[in-house]
């Protein structure tokens, strides 16, 4: 996830783990531009990567706005993905700015879709810490900034992120488990980010 994480470094932070039964399923939703790939969801978070920068949007209206309220520009961006807690769209770029978009969900998108036949339980309360820490910086409306020094500044749309605290992103992981009682991770489908409450 380039400098979003994950990171080996998991110090002073708690995950709580729990598995529950579920069925996992994948639309293909056809080829399409960065921009409706995105407005597949109404709301929500978008991380999209290019080949000189991360861009973090808040969703609204179907559109990625920055902390300054403006619409992201996606030209450039590769890949990218948009959750809303529900809901997954994966967007890869194929060629000309045009690329597959495809979505994730728990509930079937339409009456008799078929779901994964591997996934039979889900473990939520992971997640991956963004790199860096947080500045005390508010840097738009629900927006934080976090710094490190190896990758400057990062601007993430989640609030009240204080001095030195450290912020995830949430998932659900995906799991096949097999004839001899081993389990796999097939899939995760991203969540939000969370303030990481230190453990003293």
């Amino acid at each position: 996830m380039d400098h979003l994480g994950p990171t080996e470094e998991r110090r002073g932070a708690i995950m709580t783990l729990t598995d529950r039964p579920a069925r996992l399923y994948r639309t293909a939703v056809g080829e399409m531009r960065a921009e409706e790939a995105v407005a597949s969801l109404e709301s929500g978070t978008m991380i999209g990567w290019s080949a000189t920068e991360v861009l973090v949007g808040r969703i609204v209206a179907g559109r990625a706005h920055g902390p300054d309220g403006e619409v992201l520009d996606l030209t450039g961006v590769f890949e990218l993905r948009a959750f809303d807690g529900a809901r997954e769209a994966r967007w890869r770029n194929r060629a000309g700015g045009a690329g597959s978009c495809v979505i994730l969900a728990e509930e079937p998108p339409v009456p008799g879709c078929a779901p994964e036949p591997d996934v039979q339980v889900a473990i939520d309360g992971v997640g991956q810490l963004v790199w860096g820490t947080g500045t005390g910086r508010t840097v738009g409306d629900g927006w934080s900034e976090l710094a490190e020094a190896r990758i400057g500044t990062l601007r993430v749309p989640i609030g009240g992120v204080e001095n030195g605290q450290r912020v995830r992103i949430e998932q659900v992981e995906y799991v096949r488990r097999g004839k001899h009682g081993n389990a796999e991770v097939i899939d995760d489908r991203l969540v939000g980010f969370a303030l990481v409450e230190p453990t003293g």
